[in-house]
């Protein structure tokens, strides 16, 4: 339902909804554009509920209420006590004889009777004359839909980006964006600064039919919510590095994460999702096991964004640099969420590497050299996953005596067997050790892109971002792709 309409001017009505959401209306008649078929004067009536206008036309919320408002007002007495030239009188008042004989001959009413004489069936069809002649029918060229809003801005002054997310998926650069406002596609307006320059802003809600605004005018710049931030700087023909740090990190500490990234690749540009300890320690805790169950909070949805934004940096690119992904703790179960927005193409861009994550960005979905890494002393990384953690230490600990893949896992399946079984019934025992096998090879699968880092392991407490295991293994993989694109 429309609440508020205006005419931007006589080709454009922008229409309103409940929640803000505004509709653009162009081509077709002015009738069409309107929603009033009869094209009824704003102030024929005072109860005609007109929501805008454009000029002394009424603008209604439906064809429906227009063609409501249309009948209610020929019903007034002005009309309802005289015949059709009363009518006519308004629609053409300087030649009402021609309109009258086109009225009569689309309706075949007869122009001598009293409104007051029609019948039901009478007055249908004088309504549907009027809108006939009024020009409410099809011209090919209607368009009304819904503009999309700018939901992100991507600004960096070290890589020479401004870029905008319009909706979920569309990406404009600021001129694209500009003209886009100025072609009555995107809901957001420009806002003309005291030193000259020009920036865009969401529309406030009290500006509803402006799209060109002076800074003194639009009032209290609030801008766009920052998602990113950027650490280093920009390096020809770098790969697109990013971060998403974990639970209980300032945004000071989450710099220095950030920044360990990029001093491994010496220094070149990284892009860090803003994700700060909410109120320390509970906000965190409680998001992340919210995480566990499925509930999806703000920094998610952030997420998606910064993926896809990082997806148009790749596309954009000269080469098509990879998209390297780097994520501690929390940050693993953020980017597994988030990327389920995303579509199997875009995952396949997406190379993350996680380093004690609180869960493990699975095989298959993802670009193949996905990879997880977790040290055995790592408790968080440990209970987020405990059964790909805990089958993964008995594996290690199997070889570490001698022991193949295949003999720790019968092994395993033994001990559970006579834990779990009162009966020696040997089909029982046998149909037990295949369902086992079969748990324990899905395991496998699962656990096909996580790796143990006993290397430098310090315990007992191993979670740290900066620990020395995580790290040399972090240097070790952002060399690898640096060699690749240089």
């Amino acid at each position: 339902m429309y609440l508020r309409a205006f005419s931007y001017d006589d080709d454009i009505i922008f229409y309103f909804d409940r929640y803000g959401n505004k509709y653009v209306a162009k081509g077709g008649s002015l009738a069409w554009r309107t929603n009033n078929p009869g094209l009824v004067p704003l102030h024929a009536m005072p109860t005609l509920r007109s929501i805008g206008a454009c000029g002394q036309i009424a603008i209604f919320s439906s064809l429906q209420q227009g063609e409501r408002a249309l009948n209610h007002w020929l019903h007034c007495k002005k009309y309802r006590r005289s015949s059709l030239i009363a009518v006519a009188k308004h629609y053409a008042p300087d030649d009402p004889e021609n309109y009258l004989k086109k009225l009569c001959r689309l309706t075949r009413l007869k122009d001598t009777i009293a409104l007051s004489s029609f019948s039901k069936k009478q007055f249908q069809r004088l309504i549907w004359g009027i809108k006939q002649l009024a020009g409410y029918s099809s011209t090919g060229d209607e368009q009304f839909r819904l503009l999309p809003k700018i939901t992100t801005r991507f600004y960096s002054e070290k890589a020479g980006i401004e870029t905008y997310l319009v909706g979920s998926d569309q990406f404009l650069t600021k001129n694209e964006a500009i003209r886009w406002v100025d072609t009555h596609q995107l809901d957001a307006i420009t806002v003309r600064k005291n030193n000259g320059t020009t920036y865009l802003r969401s529309r406030p809600g009290h500006h509803l039919h402006k799209i060109h605004l002076t800074q003194k005018n639009y009032g209290k710049d609030l801008g766009f919510e920052v998602i990113v931030r950027e650490i280093g700087t920009k390096k020809p023909n770098q790969c697109i590095w990013a971060f998403i740090n974990g639970i209980w990190n300032s945004k000071e500490s989450a710099l220095e994460s950030a920044s360990q990234v990029s001093a491994s690749v010496e220094g070149e540009l990284v892009w860090s999702l803003i994700n700060d300890t909410k109120i320390w320690p509970i906000g965190d805790i409680i998001e992340s096991l919210a995480f566990k169950v499925g509930i999806k909070s703000k920094v998610i949805h952030m997420a998606v964004k910064f993926f896809k934004f990082l997806i148009k940096l790749s596309l954009d690119g000269s080469n098509h640099p990879p998209i390297v992904i780097i994520v501690h703790s929390q940050g693993a179960m953020i980017s597994k969420l988030a990327s389920t927005y995303l579509s199997p193409q875009q995952r396949q861009q997406l190379r993350f590497f996680t380093f004690g994550g609180w869960a493990f960005i699975p095989p298959g979905m993802y670009h193949q050299e996905t990879h997880n890494f977790l040290s055995p002393y790592d408790i968080v990384a440990k209970s987020g996953s405990p059964d790909i953690s805990l089958f993964l230490l008995q594996i290690e600990e199997g070889k570490r005596r001698g022991l193949k893949e295949s003999d720790v896992i019968e092994g395993m399946i033994t001990e559970e067997e006579d834990f779990y079984l009162d009966t020696r019934d040997p089909a029982t025992r046998e149909a037990f050790r295949k369902q086992r096998r079969e748990r324990y090879l899905q395991l496998m699968k699962k656990a096909s892109n996580v790796t143990l880092l006993y290397e430098h392991a310090a315990g007992p407490f191993e979670h740290s971002f900066g620990r020395a295991c995580y790290q040399k293994k972090l240097k070790e993989i952002l060399q690898k792709y640096k060699t690749r694109v240089s």
